[in-house]
């Protein structure tokens, strides 16, 4: 990002939406006089949603010494790569170890992924950049060492935590490398204690909501934390996605190694725990998700998670 592009970013020429959203002044054809006297702020870049793409676009332009402020409507990071059990589709990163790989398979697979829908200018253009992308966001992770003698307890493959705000704000500070003006036993307390709520932290099921390479399922999958559709039955779903029940059925099968009543209920109980997270109530969460009895939904979220909702809800708060 050269200073020019900030510059002109700064002038105004940016979302009008984002720029009231931000706080930021409009154009003088377009203000309001406040009635009250409110903070103005001036702003580089301002990055709409907190998703994959708005975080490394936020981050990218702060690296390279903009002002940026990042808005997400939902109240904490949120994007539909949730979706898709947080993978990212690359080829011949670091963290890859196939020989037969290529960016004309990884392009080829894309296009099929999409039915032959996708631009195929920007397929080409992504795979051309998307192991440095993969490796870029490598380089920015971060990384929480155990050593040999705590590993007792802790997965040998990935998978993925449920970590409470505590338990989060302890990694992040652990692996910033503690404060060093702390005497070493303090330190090594508080190496302890976080390793611990990493190693009790509740796990999710194995391929939790798992992405399908059908484009047609994946248009499902997007839906299914529509609120207008949360009482659809799976004959609206097929007639959705163009298809017969029984192809549907098969199709889900086939592709997430679940029928379509546990792919759906992993996909809206998801949804269910940024409601819940926002203090949503338990009844309120139970009717988005297409729940008209709220103690089936809890029964649907224990069976899931290990716990209840409320039982979910003190993990947050750190009880």
């Amino acid at each position: 990002m050269q200073a020019a592009r900030r510059n002109l970013l700064k002038t105004g020429l940016m979302c009008t939406g984002a720029a009231a959203a931000a706080g930021v002044s409009l154009p003088a054809s377009a203000a309001v006089e406040p009635k009250s006297k409110i903070a103005r702020e001036e702003w580089d870049v301002v990055v709409v949603g907190a998703g994959f793409a708005g975080l490394c676009a936020a981050l990218e332009a702060k690296e390279k010494g903009a002002k940026v402020l990042l808005i997400e409507k939902m109240g904490r990071p949120d994007c539909t790569s949730a979706y898709s059990s947080g993978w990212i589709a690359a080829t011949k990163t670091r963290y890859q170890d196939k020989d037969d790989d290529s960016k004309e398979l990884y392009f080829k697979e894309m296009m099929e992924v999409s039915g032959g829908r996708s631009d195929p200018a920007l397929i080409r253009a992504y795979a051309e950049i998307a192991r440095e992308s993969v490796d870029w966001l490598g380089d920015r992770s971060v990384y929480f060492h155990v050593g040999p003698s705590q590993l007792e307890g802790f997965p040998d493959e990935v998978v993925r935590m449920m970590l409470n705000p505590m338990a989060v704000e302890m990694v992040l500070f652990a692996a910033r490398g503690l404060d060093r003006r702390r005497p070493e036993a303090s330190r090594r307390l508080l190496e302890l204690a976080t390793i611990e709520e990493v190693r009790l932290a509740r796990r999710l099921p194995p391929h939790f909501t798992p992405l399908p390479r059908s484009p047609r399922l994946q248009a499902i999958a997007m839906e299914f934390a529509s609120f207008e559709k949360a009482e659809w039955t799976m004959e609206d779903w097929a007639a959705f996605a163009g298809m017969s029940v029984r192809t549907l059925s098969r199709q889900v099968q086939a592709e997430t190694g679940l029928t379509f009543r546990n792919w759906r209920l992993q996909h809206v109980l998801l949804v269910s725990l940024g409601q819940l997270a926002r203090e949503t109530s338990v009844e309120e969460a139970a009717l988005t998700t297409g729940y008209q009895n709220t103690s089936a939904f809890i029964s649907a979220f224990r069976q899931v998670f290990g716990m209840t909702p409320g039982e979910y809800w003190h993990t947050l708060q750190g009880a």
